[in-house]
């Protein structure tokens, strides 16, 4: 296997040069910084901006940051965001309003990390879904679709699709196989459950 291909998302924005890294990266993280910033109180068009202040905050700490645990990188992530957010509030002279907003709701608040957790996963897993897709025959994520998106019954999905049941169960197997596979490579290994 190729050097390059060993590197984790995390490993090639390491290189500031490496934009379809940084356009990756932007396409998983932007979103979940932007959600989180908003869940905070930040109008949507600032909540923009803070990720964008973020991502150059990955850009420019990454060099010192050091991967210690899985979930660090998240951590991480989520301490520059909160920093942000607050920055954006003082700047808004809104200082006083702020201070007890965010003295009842610390950057180590359990339902914030619980957000900050579920909205992390739930856009990686819309992204990796989406890539998967792409990778698959069409019939193949069809099959997947209608056996483990919609419940339906393999032999109805079966006969629809012109295969057999095993045909079914196969491509579902081997779509969840592959969308866990991205997922965990993406996400700092923390494993998900797919049935």
């Amino acid at each position: 296997m190729a050097e390059a291909a060993r590197f984790t998302l995390l490993q090639r924005i390491r290189d500031p040069s490496d934009y379809s890294a940084w356009r990756e990266f932007d396409r998983i993280y932007r979103p979940k910084m932007v959600g989180y910033a908003v869940s905070r109180g930040v109008q949507p068009s600032d909540a923009e901006d803070i990720a964008q202040q973020a991502s150059e905050g990955v850009l420019r700490g990454l060099a010192n940051f050091e991967h210690r645990r899985m979930g660090s990188f998240w951590a991480w992530l989520r301490i520059i965001v909160e920093r942000r957010v607050q920055d954006h509030f003082r700047k808004r002279h809104e200082i006083q309003a702020t201070s007890m907003f965010l003295e009842a709701q610390p950057s180590d608040d359990p339902s914030l990390t619980a957000l900050w957790d579920w909205q992390r996963r739930t856009e990686l897993l819309r992204y990796c879904v989406m890539r998967v897709r792409n990778e698959v025959a069409p019939s193949t994520f069809a099959a997947f679709c209608a056996l483990a998106v919609e419940g339906r019954c393999a032999d109805a999905v079966a006969s629809d699709l012109g295969i057999n049941i095993s045909q079914v169960y196969v491509a579902k197997h081997r779509v969840i196989r592959r969308i866990r596979e991205l997922f965990n490579e993406l996400s700092d290994g923390t494993l998900i459950e797919v049935t």
